[in-house]
């Protein structure tokens, strides 16, 4: 900034390159600001995760009660967290002097709703930028993302059978009459994808978010043709 000066804008709006730099700024320093916090909430949601999707002989309300459960956590959850992800974004904002109204402008231009919103969100939601430390190859990095978006992706997905889709809906209709979390039914379920994908990895490989996140970066599988075919499956799910 001292060199170069402050940023150069088109119509009140940053220009598209240097959005999605800060953007990426916003996402790594947040990243670091909510590591402890997002690793003690993955672990306080566990057991309600096994219980809605991995614990047989559930009768139908225990199995809805059960859902509700995990959901309200993930929205708490959600919302603790927005309020410390809102803390580093407001600093870094200040560090690049950027004015919050043209930085959320710049967000509705180049994050608009629909396809291109759920491609961007979701790249950006898969990658980290800490180091990977875990002995383990490309190969496997891989098969537990396939596996774990494969699995989010059916629960939000109205050809869910499991019925977890279907209740959603209702709370999703619930929080739109409340306001509870501001989102639109795309955004909500784009964030519920997030934390199935986390919880699921978790569950079934015992590794928090950090570390499947910063195996994915590390490997480059966000530019592979798997994960450009598990994104194309998501935007089916959540626009058809």
């Amino acid at each position: 900034m001292d060199q170069h000066g402050t940023f150069k804008l088109v119509h009140n709006r940053l220009q598209e390159d240097d959005w999605s730099n800060i953007y990426d700024l916003i996402e790594c320093y947040s990243r670091v600001f909510l590591k402890e916090a997002r690793k003690d909430n993955e672990v306080m949601r566990s057991k309600l995760f096994t219980e809605a999707f991995f614990s047989s002989g559930k009768s139908e309300a225990d199995l809805k009660k059960a859902f509700k459960s995990y959901i309200d956590m993930v929205f708490d959850h959600v919302a603790h967290e927005c309020q410390l992800y809102q803390e580093s974004q407001s600093e870094v904002l200040k560090a690049m002097k950027v004015h919050s109204d043209i930085w959320n402008g710049s967000l509705e231009d180049y994050l608009p709703a629909g396809e291109q919103y759920i491609r961007k969100a979701l790249k950006f939601s898969m990658q980290s930028p800490f180091t990977f430390t875990l002995n383990m190859t490309e190969k496997k990095v891989l098969d537990i993302y396939s596996e774990g978006i494969t699995f989010a992706t059916d629960k939000v997905s109205s050809k869910d059978d499991s019925g977890f889709e279907k209740y959603l809906m209702t709370i999703i209709m619930e929080d739109a009459d409340q306001n509870r979390m501001g989102q639109t039914e795309q955004e909500e379920k784009l964030i519920l994808l997030d934390y199935l994908f986390i919880d699921y990895v978790k569950h079934k490989h015992d590794m928090d978010s950090s570390e499947i996140k910063s195996g994915i970066s590390a490997y480059g599988i966000d530019l592979s043709d798997t994960f450009a075919e598990k994104t194309q499956n998501v935007v089916d799910a959540l626009t058809k």
